[in-house]
């Protein structure tokens, strides 16, 4: 959302794909993804006209399932573009529901206070009986134009809730409440139609990241911790140019003693490695059953492994780096 000198509310909406843009084919069962334009979209939720004088704009038009660091640069990019500019209050993405935990918490590490950015997407294809997109549409804008949003990064908001970047995972694959905040809750509501946020914001004045020069992120890879896990899968990503890996590990971040033997061999050759769970709740603890410091691993404590791998994407930029902050 853009407001305006004169004290009107103008705004930008950013599409990027995802099911709220998704229609069902006749011809064949289910429905595709990305097929209507982030315009057609606003026309679903006209009730937005009352809240800003919106303008929308395409960056991807992709299911969430193919996100990727391109789309996320240029995300990004744009961004930077839309908040140096003065009367900037907030941005709105549309986007799917798959990954945007991934694409709010990027955007968070990178915008972490100033003007809002808000994302949103649906559980129904735009074409379905009581789709739920113009709703989560609307509530975004009115999101993305309080000022209690500012100062909190990349929020999501879905079915009358808010969630922050950082805790906001996909919970169901289907029901409409499917994000979730976990154990830390959720960051607010809708109440009435408008936004009741539960937390104190962050300090203002947080220094943005510069993606202005950033070509590409450097890869993580992500290795599923399960009964038997064979080792050798670990040397795949030291010998294809990888600058990280994630252990989803068992319970506590935990694996067999030959991976973590394998794991430490790595680390040691200049890899980096973070120890992650594949369990949704708790925290990774260190030097609990594993010996981090002596291997030198990281632990991502409440991250989940796919946060755990973009966090670990934008350390390894830093130490190249190619980017700034």
């Amino acid at each position: 959302m853009i407001l305006g000198t004169g004290g009107t509310i103008a705004g930008r909406i950013l599409g990027t794909g995802g099911t709220i843009a998704g229609r069902a084919d006749s011809d064949a069962p289910g429905y595709k993804s990305g097929v209507l334009n982030v315009d057609a979209l606003v026309r679903t939720a006209p009730e937005i006209r009352n809240i800003a004088d919106v303008s929308a704009e395409q960056i991807a038009n992709i299911g969430s399932q193919d996100m990727n660091d391109s789309v996320w640069l240029a995300l990004a990019r744009r961004i930077a573009e839309l908040r140096a500019a003065d009367n900037v209050a907030g941005v709105v993405i549309t986007h799917g529901t798959d990954t945007m935990e991934e694409t709010a918490f990027f955007l968070d590490l990178l915008f972490p206070s100033g003007a809002p950015i808000i994302l949103t997407g649906s559980v129904r294809r735009s074409d379905a009986m009581s789709a739920d997109g113009p709703a989560n549409l609307r509530d975004a804008v009115v999101l993305a134009s309080a000022p209690e949003a500012r100062n909190r990064g990349a929020m999501v908001t879905m079915s009358g809730q808010i969630h922050t970047a950082r805790a906001v995972r996909k919970g169901h694959i289907e029901d409409l409440d499917a994000l979730s905040s976990g154990a830390m809750g959720l960051a607010g509501r809708f109440v009435a139609g408008k936004p009741t946020i539960f937390r104190a914001p962050r300090p203002g004045g947080l220094p943005d990241f510069d993606v202005t020069s950033l070509v590409a992120l450097p890869k993580v890879g992500i290795v599923f911790g399960h009964a038997n896990l064979e080792p050798g899968t670990i040397r795949y990503f030291a010998e294809e140019g990888y600058v990280g890996l994630i252990l989803a590990g068992v319970g506590n971040g935990n694996a067999s003693e030959a991976v973590l033997s394998t794991l430490a061999d790595v680390s040691a050759g200049g890899l980096w490695v973070v120890r992650a769970s594949r369990v949704d709740i708790g925290f990774v603890t260190r030097n609990i059953e594993v010996e981090d410091d002596a291997m030198k691993f990281a632990v991502s404590v409440d991250l989940s492994p796919q946060k755990a791998r973009i966090l670990t994407q934008l350390a390894g930029a830093l130490e190249s780096r190619q980017i700034a902050a």
